[in-house]
């Protein structure tokens, strides 16, 4: 479970992450002229598409974490050990 603060936090990154990507797509960085209309279509799906891979890379990467410290769990190792002897025993 998340705790209270932290799904605060992250509702307020992932806020202020879409007004800038909605700044940027339309205005273009601070100091250049805007795209136009179509471009900015192509820019807010470019930019929108970031944090949807950077969520899948931080879902990799946490998911090999978890299975990692569940395949040196000591009950694991030894259920994975019985299933080969059976398998070991039905040939």
């Amino acid at each position: 479970m998340q705790s209270r603060a932290l799904r605060i936090a992250q509702f307020w990154i992932v806020l202020i992450w879409t007004l800038f990507t909605v700044y940027l797509a339309y205005l273009g960085w601070p100091g250049t002229y805007g795209p136009e209309f179509g471009d900015f279509l192509i820019h807010i799906g470019f930019l929108g598409l970031c944090p949807l891979a950077l969520g899948a890379v931080v879902y990799v990467v946490r998911r090999n974490i978890q299975l990692a410290r569940l395949m040196r769990d000591p009950q694991v190792q030894a259920e994975k050990i019985s299933v080969e002897a059976i398998r070991k025993a039905r040939r």
